[in-house]
């Protein structure tokens, strides 16, 4: 993520276009507001005793409580 915003930044100030790094800084904050929330599903799932392994199937969509 650091490296995109760098680049972003150097492209703005070769530019000028503020526009493009509020967008960048935009998708910064959405990033890491999802990867907050995935940590936070995470840490929910393993307390009431999904494993590792089966959050991993979750989010790849193949887990069968089966």
């Amino acid at each position: 993520m650091n490296t995109f915003l760098a680049e972003a930044e150097q492209v703005c100030k070769a530019t000028g276009d503020t526009d493009h790094w509020v967008a960048a800084v935009a998708l910064s904050d959405a990033l890491t507001s999802y990867y907050q929330s995935d940590r936070r599903m995470y840490l929910a799932a393993c307390g009431v005793g999904v494993t590792g392994d089966q959050w991993a199937a979750i989010k790849r969509g193949t887990y069968s409580s089966e």
